[in-house]
């Protein structure tokens, strides 16, 4: 399950503050998030809520815009502002129920930041998650795709 997710956090867009003063920190924060919302044994009982959490958290360092555009490529500028606008969140809704339910299976594995790399414009977290019976998997975050604002 990991290791699918892993593939798709690599290529994901990531969002930290402009500073780039901590983006280690900023993800951190947001695995923190989700690993609490996915362990709430009373969200559990209330998917409805437990997925608008999750989609919260992880919409704050998820550039779906920035993403959306570059699926399209050289398309994207034939596209007039309100489909851009309607495509973008589309693409967001469909990333979101495409990977809630591997986030949600998440039981107790341990998550172990190996690495932080900032260089001028780009960020780089790699780390891995191990699980109950020590199988590895990495899951590395980077901004390879551009930036977006959050604070």
């Amino acid at each position: 399950m990991w290791k699918q997710v892993s593939y798709v956090i690599i290529a994901l867009t990531i969002s930290v503050s402009q500073t780039l003063a901590a983006p280690l920190d900023d993800v951190r924060k947001v695995v923190d998030d989700v690993v609490h919302i996915v362990a709430d044994k009373d969200l559990k009982k209330h998917e409805q809520q437990r997925r608008h959490a999750l989609n919260k958290a992880i919409s704050t360092i998820f550039n779906y815009d920035e993403m959306a555009k570059r699926s399209l490529g050289k398309h994207w500028s034939e596209l007039p502002t309100d489909e851009q606008k309607r495509f973008a969140d589309l693409y967001a809704s469909l990333l979101e129920r495409s990977y809630a339910g591997k986030i949600e299976s998440y039981n107790n594995e341990k998550i172990i930041y190996v690495k932080e790399m900032v260089e001028n414009d780009y960020a780089e977290i790699r780390s891995k998650v191990v699980t109950a019976n020590r199988d590895e998997f990495t899951l590395d975050y980077s901004n390879n795709h551009g930036w977006r604002k959050t604070g």
